[in-house]
C-alpha cells in the first residue's frame, strides 16, 4: 500500500522537517511462519520535488527512480495487539533537504507488509525570524543541512545610513549568529531601542554663560520675574 500526499508548497524553504505519528504491531504476533516472514516492522518515506502541482493518474509515476527515498522508518516501540496491552503512539522526525529548489513537493509512504496505523503527518520548515539590531534582518529559511549557514544582508531602518555591510548568519536551529557592519542614525535623529531612528527633541547646544552684575539685575523687570539666578551669554 502507498499513501501519497497532496501537493505541498514549500515556499522559500531549503529543507523541510517531516513528523510522522503512527503505531505499529509486532510481527511476532503471527504464529504462521510464512506470515511472519512476509511481515515487516518498518515502512519507507519518499519525496518528489515539483515546480507546480503536476500530479495526475499517470505522473509522477510510482517507482524508486522517480521518487527519492528519505528514510526507512522503524518503530522504537511496537505492540502485539493482545488485549489490555498499551498501544503507544510513536513520533519520528526527519529533516529533508530540497536540493532542486523547486518550491513544492509530494511525499509518499510505502507499506511493504507492516501493520501500521498512520495517525498524522506534519510538514514544516524552520526560519530565523525577523530581528532588529540597529537594522532589520528579514525572516530567512534555514539551510539544507545542520552544517549549512544562510548569510543575509540587513536593511537599514528609516532615517539611518549604513556603516559597512550588515550581515548575519542563519543557523539550522533557527538562530541568528555572528553579525558584522552597522547602521547609524542620521543627524537630527536618535536611536530608539535599536529598532528605529526618531527625531531628536529638546536638543541643546553647549553655550558659555556668566553671572550678571548687580546693576544688570536692577535693570530686569521685577514685576514679571522671580529671580533665582540670572545668567547672560559670555561675549567671545
Amino acid at each position: 500500500m502507498i499513501w501519497i500526499t497532496p501537493f505541498i508548497d514549500t515556499n522559500e524553504a531549503n529543507s523541510i522537517r517531516i513528523e510522522v505519528e503512527f503505531s505499529m504491531k509486532k510481527c511476532s504476533r503471527y504464529q504462521n511462519p510464512s506470515l511472519m516472514t512476509a511481515c515487516k516492522e518498518s515502512f519507507n518515506l519518499y519525496f518528489y520535488e515539483a515546480e507546480s502541482d503536476i500530479a495526475d493518474d499517470v505522473i509522477p509515476s510510482w517507482d524508486a527512480t522517480t521518487y527519492d527515498l528519505v528514510d526507512t522508518i522503524t518503530a522504537d516501540h511496537s505492540y502485539t495487539g493482545y488485549q489490555k496491552e498499551e498501544n503507544k503512539l510513536i513520533i519520528e522526525k526527519r529533516d529533508m533537504p530540497l536540493p532542486k529548489g523547486l518550491r513544492s513537493v509530494y511525499l509518499a509512504l510505502q507499506d511493504t507488509g507492516v501493520c501500521v496505523s498512520l495517525m498524522s503527518l506534519k510538514i514544516y520548515y524552520t526560519v530565523c525570524a525577523n530581528i532588529f539590531m540597529n537594522y532589520l534582518f528579514l525572516e530567512t529559511p534555514v539551510g539544507s543541512s545542520p552544517q549549512a549557514l544562510e548569510e543575509r544582508e540587513g536593511v537599514c531602518v528609516a532615517n539611518s545610513q549604513r556603516v559597512g555591510r550588515q550581515t548575519l548568519l542563519c543557523r539550522f536551529s533557527g538562530e541568528w549568529y555572528y553579525n558584522s557592519g552597522n547602521c547609524q542614525c542620521l543627524s537630527e535623529y536618535q536611536r530608539n531601542n535599536g529598532t528605529e531612528c526618531r527625531v531628536m527633541y529638546n536638543r541643546w547646544n553647549t553655550i558659555s554663560f556668566r553671572r550678571i552684575t548687580e546693576q544688570e539685575q536692577k535693570n530686569t523687570d521685577k514685576e514679571t520675574t522671580v529671580c533665582i539666578g540670572l545668567y547672560k551669554l559670555r561675549n567671545g
